[in-house]
């Protein structure tokens, strides 16, 4: 029954049925010992990391909070703690904590996976503009502007590489950036 409720859990997500996949999930939950053992460590705790997606896009952030937790308790007995994949799950619980307003607890938790990512990427991969541009968004919440503007810029450095000047998703890191000039009275710069 785990394996199938796994497998039913992404075509709902992708539908955008998320109360559903949520359902399924929860479902495997109610006897959560016996999906580990079904599923698996490794696949249980990546079903606890789509939980927590889905939670966190229906606004349960503290749910989704305990789930990324949870996901990471199990990872941590399976995996040396700087392990590429939890580059990934200290990403996702940044982003839960800087929407919780919880900057300093994402703020950690970002560094944490961008030193992850370090020791297993070159400089310049293309993770680390979106994990850049995720650290920018927490500095400019904090008031660290001047982080923020050279965390964007790092970001934009990077992904003007990996996906030419004209892509859609360079749109969006300028305008972070042209934000965070104009909150430092950089107005031609903005």
């Amino acid at each position: 029954a785990a394996g199938v409720a796994w497998w039913l859990v992404n075509p709902l997500k992708l539908l955008g049925r998320l109360a559903e996949a949520r359902a399924v999930l929860d479902s495997l939950l109610i006897d959560s010992a016996a999906a580990q053992a079904a599923l698996g460590d490794s696949e249980f705790a990546s079903l606890l990391t789509n939980l927590a997606v889905i939670q966190r896009n229906q606004g349960d952030l503290s749910s989704a909070q305990a789930s990324v937790e949870r996901s990471i308790v199990i990872k941590k007995k399976q995996f040396a703690p700087d392990h590429q994949i939890f580059a990934t799950s200290y990403s996702n619980l940044a982003m839960i904590q800087q929407d919780q307003r919880d900057l300093s607890g994402a703020r950690e938790n970002m560094e944490r996976a961008i030193a992850i990512q370090k020791k297993h990427f070159a400089p310049n991969h293309p993770t680390f503009a979106t994990s850049y541009s995720n650290l920018a968004l927490i500095q400019q919440d904090q008031g660290d502007l001047p982080g923020a503007q050279a965390s964007i810029e790092a970001a934009i450095d990077i992904a003007e590489k990996h996906l030419g000047a004209d892509h859609p998703n360079l749109a969006i890191m300028r305008s972070n950036l042209a934000l965070v000039q104009q909150e430092q009275n950089d107005l031609s710069g903005a």
